[in-house]
C-alpha cells in the first residue's frame, strides 16, 4: 500500500513536443528522433521549424494565419537531406509573406499543378502540335490513331503515377478480335517520346516505357508474337534471284506471236524463264529497284520522271523531302542495272506520264508487291523450287541490301546513311566527287546481290548489248545428287566428286 502512495506521489516528467532554438545548417544532426514526433521552432524566424518523426526523418515546414489572424496554414518544405538549412529558410520566409498577405502556398500549389498537362493524352497533343512540321502528315496521322486506339485504357493516366505494372497489365490484355504484339510495340515506341516530354517538362525522372521494354525482352511469354527481322541470307539468295528469274518476264523481244516465249536467251543461252512467267514488267522492276537500293517501298513508289537526273557521267535519282520519311532530300546515285532499268522504262511507249512505276490501272503510282514476293519465295519449278522458310517482304529486302553492304565491308554507319536513317542530313550534302564514291560502293553492293546473274539481266530484261552475256558463265545446269558436308566425309574419297554440296 505505501508502494503505491509512493508511486502516485512521482512526478512525471513529459518531453515537449517543442525545441526552441536558432536553426543553422548544423541544427538538424543534433537532435535525435524521440518515441513520438517533435518540433524544432526557429526563434530568429517565427514559423519556420523542423518536423523529427520517431522513424528519424526530418523535414523543414513553416506555418501562419492568413492574414495574419485567419485559418492556420502549414507548408511542408523538404527533407533536411535535400535542402540546406539556408535554403529552407529562404522558402519559409517567402511562404510566411504569402500566408500573410492572404495567399495559401498550397492552393496555389494546387492550381498550377490542375493547369499543367499530366495525362497522356493531353501530353500527345502538345507533343504533336510541337512537331507538327517536322512530321509527315501520314505518321503524325498514324502516331496519334495508334495512342488513342490501342493504348485507350492509360489515356487519361497522370503520366507521374505510370508504372511498368500498367504497361504490363496493358500489355496483357487483349484488345478486339486481332490483337498483334507487333501492333502493340509500335504503341511502346510512341509512348516513349511522350515519356521523354514529360521528362523535359519535370514531371517525371525516368521513361517507364524504356524499362517496360527490358521486361518484355526478359520474358519469353511476352516475347512470344514480336516481329521477326527477316532478310535473305547469303546461301539463300542464289535461289531467291533464281526463282525471282524464272517468274519475270524478259524483254518483250521474247515473246511470240502465239502469245509464248522464246526457251532460248541472248546470245543462244538457255533461258531462265518460265514457260508462263507471272510477275509483270513493273513488278519486276519495282522489286528489282528495292533489292539494288534499300529504299523504302513508299518513298520508291512515288519516284517522278522529274526526280530523274541523267547526267552522263552520274545519273542520279533524288527522293523529295515530301515523299522521305526523314523529310529531307536523299539523291541516290543510279548503279548500272538500276540505270539501265530506269533507261527501259523512260523509253517504253506506254510509260505513265508522271510515275516511274506506276499501279496496273495506271491511276497512280505502284502500291503493293506483296502477291510476286510471295511468289518469288515459294516456287516450285521443273528443275528447282525457291522454298524460303517464311515470306520475304519488301522491308526484309532493305534489310537484305544492309546486310550484303556489310558483306562488301561497308561500316555500319555507312550502311545506315545509305539506307537514309537519322544520322545527319549527310545526302543532301553530298557533292559530285562524293556521289561517285557512293555510286562505287552502291555497284559493289549490286555485285555481292546479283553476282554473275546481272548481265543476265541487263541483256534479257533491258535489251543492252548482247556482248555482255559473254561475262555471264551459267554453264551446264550440275545433274549430281546434293549432299552435306558431313555427308560427304563419311563417304570414301573415291565417290565424294559423284555428289555435290548441299
Amino acid at each position: 500500500m505505501s508502494t503505491k502512495q509512493h508511486q502516485s506521489s512521482v512526478t512525471r516528467l513529459k518531453l515537449s513536443r517543442n525545441v526552441y532554438t536558432t536553426i543553422t545548417n548544423k541544427t538538424a544532426a543534433e537532435y535525435q528522433p524521440r518515441a513520438t514526433e517533435f518540433y524544432i521552432r526557429c526563434e530568429q524566424l517565427a514559423g519556420f521549424w523542423i518536423r523529427v518523426n520517431p522513424s528519424g526523418r526530418k523535414v523543414y515546414g513553416c506555418y501562419g494565419r492568413l492574414f495574419g489572424v485567419g485559418k492556420e496554414t502549414r507548408v511542408t518544405i523538404g527533407s533536411t537531406d535535400l535542402y540546406s538549412a539556408t535554403q529552407a529558410r529562404k522558402l519559409a520566409t517567402k511562404h510566411l509573406q504569402d500566408i500573410k498577405a492572404g495567399i495559401d502556398p498550397k492552393s496555389v500549389a494546387k492550381m498550377e499543378a490542375d493547369k499543367t498537362p499530366s495525362t497522356i493524352e493531353s501530353l500527345l497533343e502538345i507533343y504533336l502540335e510541337t512537331h507538327k512540321d517536322s512530321m509527315k502528315p501520314r505518321y503524325a496521322y498514324d502516331f496519334e490513331y495508334r495512342l488513342k486506339k490501342n493504348f485507350a485504357a492509360l489515356l487519361r493516366k497522370d503520366v507521374r503515377e505510370l508504372t511498368t505494372e500498367d504497361l504490363t497489365a496493358w500489355w496483357l490484355t487483349k484488345q478486339g478480335k486481332k490483337d498483334p504484339k507487333g501492333s502493340k510495340r509500335v504503341v511502346l515506341s510512341y509512348l516513349s517520346p511522350i515519356l521523354n516530354l514529360a521528362i523535359a517538362l519535370n514531371m517525371i525522372e525516368k521513361n517507364v516505357a524504356h524499362d517496360f521494354k527490358k521486361i518484355i525482352g526478359d520474358k519469353k511469354g511476352l516475347r512470344k508474337g514480336s516481329p521477326k527481322k527477316r532478310h535473305i541470307k547469303k546461301g539463300e539468295m542464289e535461289n531467291w534471284i533464281a526463282s525471282f528469274l524464272a517468274q519475270a518476264v524478259p524483254h518483250s523481244q521474247f515473246k511470240l506471236e502465239d502469245g509464248s516465249w522464246e526457251t532460248a536467251a541472248a546470245g543462244n543461252y538457255t533461258a531462265l524463264w518460265s514457260s508462263n512467267p507471272t510477275i509483270s514488267e513493273t513488278q519486276r522492276d519495282f522489286l528489282l529497284f528495292l533489292l539494288l537500293t534499300g529504299k523504302r517501298l513508299d518513298e520508291s513508289a512515288k519516284i517522278t520522271w522529274e526526280d530523274l537526273d541523267w547526267n552522263e557521267d552520274l545519273p542520279t535519282i533524288t527522293l523529295q523531302p515530301e515523299i522521305t520519311k526523314a523529310g529531307t532530300e536523299d539523291i541516290i546515285p543510279m548503279t548500272p542495272v538500276v540505270a539501265a532499268m530506269l533507261n527501259f522504262r523512260k523509253e517504253r511507249p506506254s510509260k505513265h506520264s508522271k510515275w516511274v512505276f506506276e499501279n496496273k490501272y495506271g491511276s497512280g503510282p505502284i502500291v503493293d508487291c506483296r502477291k510476286s514476293l510471295e511468289k518469288i519465295c515459294h516456287y516450285k519449278g521443273d528443275y528447282f523450287e525457291a522454298a524460303l522458310q517464311e515470306t520475304i517482304n519488301h522491308h526484309d529486302l532493305r534489310r537484305t541490301y544492309a546486310t550484303m553492304a556489310e558483306e562488301t565491308g561497308m561500316s555500319r554507319k555507312e550502311v545506315a546513311i545509305f539506307l537514309s536513317h537519322s544520322v545527319g542530313d549527310v545526302t543532301a550534302g553530298y557533292i559530285t566527287r562524293s556521289l561517285q564514291q557512293v555510286r562505287e560502293k552502291r555497284e559493289k553492293i549490286e555485285e555481292e546481290i546479283l553476282q554473275e546473274t546481272r548481265w543476265y539481266i541487263l541483256v534479257n530484261w533491258y535489251e543492252c548489248n548482247e556482248d555482255l552475256m559473254e561475262h555471264w558463265d551459267h554453264g551446264p545446269q550440275d545433274e549430281r545428287p546434293k549432299a552435306g558436308y558431313l555427308q560427304r566425309l563419311q563417304l570414301p574419297r573415291h565417290e565424294q566428286d559423284e555428289y555435290r554440296f548441299e
